[in-house]
């Protein structure tokens, strides 16, 4: 009994150990990062009262700390080989340009990356700074647009019942909870 070790004291560093391989993997889900760590907060105060905030943040930390580990060795690896700070990738910029152009929904459409490609000789970090503000410049510019082509996203994404471009109907296995009820089906309406 002496040398039990308390449910869950280092879980959130584990976890958070994982989660840094799924930052490398997948870059995208660094944006969960702060949600996992409002989780951990929450969770704690929820279930064991606000007297816990402390354990909840230091859960939280913990997490980020593991995440940290695990990315911090390609971010310096970066930093030495592109001469600039790349926590992760340097496909953002473009991926984010693909999403955010005025051909956004139409899957085949890549923006104007292959033009800008082929008429700039850019390295790959100038790049997607580059592709980060031509993306952002549509954003600022079409709020409106890419309000509804959002809601179109995120219904495609949860609740349409279309196939899937450019995939058919086998492409359904590959969609994130599908058929899940969100309150993602009023925006139909709205987008008609």
């Amino acid at each position: 009994r002496r040398y039990q070790v308390k449910r869950g004291r280092w879980q959130p560093l584990a976890l958070g150990l994982l989660g840094g391989v799924l930052i490398l993997i997948r870059p995208t889900f660094g944006l969960c990062v702060p949600l996992f760590a409002l989780w951990f907060v929450g969770h704690h105060v929820w279930h064991q009262g606000l007297a816990h905030l402390f354990r909840g943040v230091r859960a939280a930390l913990l997490f980020g700390a593991g995440a940290a580990i695990v990315m911090a060795p390609w971010a310096v690896r970066n930093y030495f080989v592109l001469n600039a700070w790349v926590p992760v990738s340097t496909n953002g910029g473009v991926n984010f340009h693909i999403g955010h152009n005025p051909n956004n929904l139409e899957y085949w459409q890549f923006g104007a990356k292959e033009s800008v490609r082929s008429q700039m000789d850019l390295d790959e970090v100038q790049e997607d700074r580059l592709f980060y503000a031509m993306g952002w410049e549509y954003v600022q510019s079409h709020p409106r647009e890419e309000l509804q082509a959002t809601v179109r996203k995120l219904d495609y994404l949860f609740v349409s019942t279309e196939p899937p471009w450019p995939l058919g109907w086998e492409g359904h296995r590959l969609r994130y909870w599908r058929g899940l009820p969100l309150p993602t089906i009023p925006w139909g309406l709205w987008i008609l």
